[in-house]
């Protein structure tokens, strides 16, 4: 007897089953065609099953239902003909276990777990699940991979998912791929979460133990927080790293960026892009870091820069700041110091990263520059010792010997190279405005101490004050003024200038001081030394400035004189006639109205305990082939002529009787008087006065 090929229903053929057709159409077609439609097999033993199949009769796989009953834990897998057959399947184990219904072969199948009720149908190459009761309240692990896009709209119906997780080591939900995806880089996105135009939601709010960490609002606003150390369950606040990934083999690190939004179209100024550190809230505690580091980088390649650039202005804006501001001291308790500011590059390989702080050129052609300012901090009224400081340090020498420390440069801009009339940015160094009644503070420009090894050492760094060097053919050099602070309003003195090589210690030479005016490098004058006493205000009484010089005096050593002061003016031309050495003058001022002009004083010092005083020597130049140069001693005229002074160089009439042949002048005693003791080449001899 021929059967059918799915569910093994009798096919009588013409003329066969005379008298004998109601049994086998009975009991091998409409029975087995009421299991098919609506039977039930029960499965109840905890073991994989073979659904039985055979054709003419009843079996396991004709039913329309599976009803699965066994209790246990181990997932269990129902067999059934390989060919085109629905089921509904209820999985009623009183344990945990799911089945999977696969077909013969087998095939991979399809699960249903436990309390879940499902369709399969077979499709032709294996089983799959049609519905499930799962999507309607079963389990959420009875969900099954969507075969399709497909799109829920919950409407105004939340839906939270908790989890009391109780495992070490597990992700509660998670988000990932079967596969890596392929076709569409830098276009696929594996989670979205968004808003509409109008929307008032907030697409996303992260929480830790119920506190924000990561917010973004409607309009844009992303906020990340760390958790305030009492939430975080530890003394500290909670760190917030925002790390830019590590570059594979010799590749660069990536570029992290915090970046302010740009302005509106016409009007709106760019936003700040801030790192702030945490304010402390009681007693000593220091307000929290601002960190912005680059990576390290390998091998000997450079470390990563640090950018902190403000915004890019708009057609006629400014643009954005850079501030980098420490954290200010607490408000209450003992006053801790304000936060400290340190820009750091890293040193990994050959050499350490230089550390730029630039102002923006303006795009503008009449945009102004930008200023760069490092300030101190200021302080509290109630502060003790200094307020904060600007410390620039060039950086130390390392080991070997012939590297030198890290200079410090401080150079105003240049003028413009392109148009005339541009002047090179002046350098100031300006100490501050005494408080009230208070000194103001003093500018000191110090060379470095020279290092020390064994018991020699090294010079001692000199210091140089540089006029710039003029432009072009013609431009004069620039000054340089050192000069001390004004006195205040009323009757302060004004500040002191003081210039002093260092002392030298014990063997070695102190220090000098040489103050030298520019050479001339072609035609043009050479530059002229010029020390100038202050002139004083008009209800001043006493001196004016004077200027003084004084040598070093001589320390306890006998054999060591006091320091000498010379005056050498500058030797004339020893390549062209006609260039005559410079002169020596010393001249005392102008009196003022109606007082006497100022005296020229040049005296030597007093001898000591037992020693000669010393000698005042003028000395004209020697002629070379040519008349030696005249001494001149000129008295000022007047009402009166200017007498010449000597004074403790007269000696009295003795006993040598001298005869005078020539007369005297008019008004002179008819008797001289006493004698000028002068030496001619060593020997003393005497000049008579009357």
């Amino acid at each position: 007897m021929p059967y059918t090929s799915l569910l093994g229903l009798s096919l009588p053929t013409t003329g066969s089953l005379s008298g004998t057709w109601g049994d086998e159409v009975n009991n091998a077609i409409t029975s087995l065609l009421d299991s098919a439609v609506a039977g039930t097999t029960t499965l109840s033993t905890d073991a994989d099953v073979t659904l039985t199949s055979t054709d003419g009769s009843a079996n396991q796989a004709r039913s329309a239902v599976i009803l699965w009953t066994a209790g246990g834990s181990v997932t269990r897998n129902v067999t059934a003909p390989a060919r085109s057959k629905a089921y509904v399947v209820i999985n009623a184990t009183s344990g945990s276990q799911s089945i999977v219904i696969r077909g013969s072969g087998p095939t991979t199948g399809v699960t249903v777990v436990a309390a879940e009720k499902a369709i399969v149908a077979w499709n032709g190459s294996d089983f799959v699940k049609i519905s499930s009761s799962a999507v309607s309240g079963s389990a959420l692990s009875a969900v099954t991979a969507a075969t399709t896009s497909a799109t829920i709209a919950n409407g105004n119906n939340p839906i939270a998912w908790n989890w009391t997780q109780t495992t070490a080591s597990q992700t509660g939900f998670a988000i990932g791929e079967t596969t890596a995806s392929t076709g569409g880089a830098g276009s696929q996105v594996l989670h979205k979460i968004g808003t509409l135009a109008a929307s008032t939601a907030d697409p996303l709010q992260v929480q830790t133990r119920g506190v924000d960490t990561i917010r973004i609002s409607r309009t844009g606003t992303v906020t990340i927080t760390g958790l305030n150390g009492a939430t975080g369950g530890g003394a500290a606040g909670s760190d917030v790293t925002i790390t830019a990934g590590q570059g594979a083999a010799t590749s660069n690190g990536g570029t992290a960026y915090i970046t302010g939004g740009a302005g509106g179209a016409t009007s709106g100024s760019g936003g700040a892009a801030g790192v702030y550190g945490g304010n402390a809230t009681a007693g000593t505690f220091s307000g929290g870091s601002a960190s912005v580091v680059a990576g390290a980088g390998s091998g000997g390649s450079s470390g990563g820069n640090v950018d902190i650039t403000g915004g890019i202005g708009g057609a006629t804006g400014q643009g954005g700041l850079v501030n980098i501001t420490s954290g200010a001291a607490g408000n209450s308790g003992a006053g801790g110091p304000s936060g400290a500011i340190t820009i750091t590059s890293n040193a990994l390989g050959t050499a350490s990263g230089n550390v730029n702080v630039s102002v923006a050129t303006p795009s503008s052609a009449t945009g102004l520059a930008g200023i760069l300012t490092l300030q101190g901090g200021s302080s509290k009224t109630t502060q003790s010792g200094n307020s904060g400081g600007v410390v620039i340090n060039g950086g130390n020498a390392g080991a070997v010997a012939s590297i030198a420390g890290g200079p410090v440069v401080i150079a105003a801009g240049a003028g413009s190279t392109t148009t005339t009339g541009g002047v090179g940015g002046a350098l100031t160094l300006t100490a501050g405005t005494g408080g009230l009644a208070v000194a103001g503070g003093a500018v000191s420009i110090t060379g470095g101490t020279g290092g020390a090894s064994g018991g020699s050492g090294a010079q001692g760094g000199a210091v140089s004050l540089t006029g710039g060097t003029g432009g072009g053919s013609s431009g004069p050099g620039g000054d340089v003024t050192i000069a001390g602070g004004s006195g205040g309003a009323t009757a302060s003195q004004g500040g002191t200038v003081t210039i002093s090589g260092a002392n030298g210690k014990g063997a070695n030479l102190s220090g000098y001081v040489t103050i030298n005016a520019g050479s001339s490098t072609g035609t043009g004058l050479a530059g002229i030394l010029a020390l100038n006493g202050g002139t004083s205000r008009a209800a001043q009484s006493g001196n004016s400035g004077g200027i003084v010089l004084t040598g070093g005096a001589a320390g306890p050593i006998a054999s060591v004189a006091g320091g000498p002061i010379v005056l050498t003016a500058g030797t004339g031309s020893t390549t062209t006639t006609g260039g005559v050495g410079g002169a020596v003058t010393i001249t005392a001022g102008a009196g003022g109205l109606a007082a006497t002009g100022g005296a020229a004083t040049l005296a030597a010092g007093n001898g000591g305990a037992t020693g000669a005083g010393g000698a005042v020597a003028i000395t004209a130049g020697n002629g070379n082939s040519a008349a030696g140069g005249d001494i001149t001693l000129t008295t000022g005229t007047g009402s009166t002529n200017g007498a010449v002074n000597f004074v403790n160089t007269n000696v009295a009439n003795g006993t040598v009787a001298t005869t005078l042949t020539s007369l005297g002048p008019t008004g002179a005693s008819t008797t001289v008087v006493g004698w000028l003791k002068i030496k001619v080449g060593g020997t003393t001899q005497y000049i008579p006065y009357w």
